[in-house]
């Protein structure tokens, strides 16, 4: 059984570096980083049970990095899923933070362990380590993603779940994680429940599901390819459903954003705002904020900036009599900063750079 453990580990592996062998998308790098987290956990628990490296057991502390890590990166993948693009760099950072942060101390700790010559065990004969209180608070690191996300899997899904016949699955996958939540955290507390003769029952139950958990998932994306995209299809017509948009004119919208961008060119006013603007479509912010987001798949400054990018290249290129400051602000941008990181973030380069290749290829250059 532990061997099986161990393959499974090293199968995990193989699945998170799959992930980024062709692509290199935010979904890739999420569940790479998914599926390394979990072969983590299996090496770690054959060799423990194995009492293999065990005069090395303090880098078995690198498990409690993956169990701060795992929870945020489920609640990344869902709502890349759901096409919630509310989640920021600020926040994003915010949820790393924990293993961030551990694994700072972690690396510290080893470099005095081996700068002072100590012994790198860490483990007694009942599995208790130095660590063992930071153990229990990682312990239900993962339990509170994972509740997160089922109230926001519910609120979804409510009264949409047996119309839309779920693939079983998917109900299986989670009912594995919601599992292995809770052996990990019996695992953890065992000693405030006096379950600490249960130890490696425990935990080989948690194993075992994780390998579930690796296969099935492996099983279900080589029969059914297209199962995520379902997942992603189904949410998104669901929220249809529910949309402010139901009741309103789309085609006419649609032309009547054409006519503000195309002919009154409205982008090119810096006080332009979501609020004015879904006046002028005569809609509310939040339908207006909802159409962009379902129809061009963009947030408003977005949008907005996209257009107001290609006039500053219209002008770079055609007016060089004009300053860098006055194609920033005739291009409806109201400040030079914000300008210059929208134009690299949209082009790739400055503004300054754009205009002296464009002056080189007239040139020929």
């Amino acid at each position: 059984m532990i061997t099986f453990f161990f393959f499974a580990g090293c199968f995990s592996l193989l699945l998170a570096f799959a992930q980024i062998v062709n692509s290199f998308g935010k979904k890739n790098w999420i569940l790479f980083g998914i599926f390394f987290s979990m072969s983590a956990f299996l090496f770690k628990g054959a060799f423990l049970l194995t009492n293999q490296f065990l005069e090395y057991s303090h880098f078995f502390l690198i498990e409690i990095v993956f169990m701060f890590l795992i929870g945020p990166l489920l609640y990344f993948y869902f709502n890349l899923l759901i096409n919630d693009l509310s989640i920021k760099r600020s926040k994003v950072f915010l949820h790393l933070s924990p293993p961030i942060l551990f694994g700072t101390l972690l690396s510290l700790d080893t470099i005095r362990i081996w700068l002072t010559d100590s012994s790198f065990s860490d483990l007694q004969e009942d599995y208790i380590g130095r660590y063992e209180y930071v153990y229990r608070f990682a312990a239900v690191f993962p339990a509170v993603y994972i509740t997160v996300l089922a109230r926001k899997y519910y609120l979804i899904f409510h009264n949409s779940f047996l119309k839309d016949k779920w693939p079983l699955h998917i109900q299986i996958i989670f009912i594995l994680s919601i599992v292995s939540s809770l052996m990990s955290l019996l695992m953890d507390l065992r000693f405030l429940l006096g379950l600490e003769d249960h130890f490696e029952a425990l935990y080989k139950i948690l194993l075992f599901t994780l390998t579930l958990i690796v296969i099935y998932t492996f099983f279900i994306s080589q029969k059914y390819p297209n199962t995520f995209n379902l997942i992603s299809n189904t949410i998104k017509q669901i929220q249809y459903e529910k949309s402010t948009l139901v009741n309103i004119n789309i085609s006419a919208v649609d032309k009547k954003i054409n006519e503000l961008i195309e002919i009154e060119k409205v982008y090119l006013n810096p006080k332009l705002n979501l609020r004015n603007f879904a006046k002028k479509l005569g809609i509310t912010p939040h339908q207006c904020s909802e159409f962009l987001n379902v129809r061009l798949n963009v947030n408003f400054n977005t949008f907005v900036n996209r257009f107001r990018i290609e006039e500053s290249q219209r002008l770079l290129s055609e007016k060089k009599e004009l300053g860098i400051l006055e194609i920033a602000f005739a291009s409806g941008f109201n400040s030079l900063s914000s300008f210059n990181a929208c134009f690299k973030k949209e082009v790739g380069i400055s503004p300054r750079s754009f205009r002296q290749k464009k002056a080189m290829k007239r040139n020929g250059i």
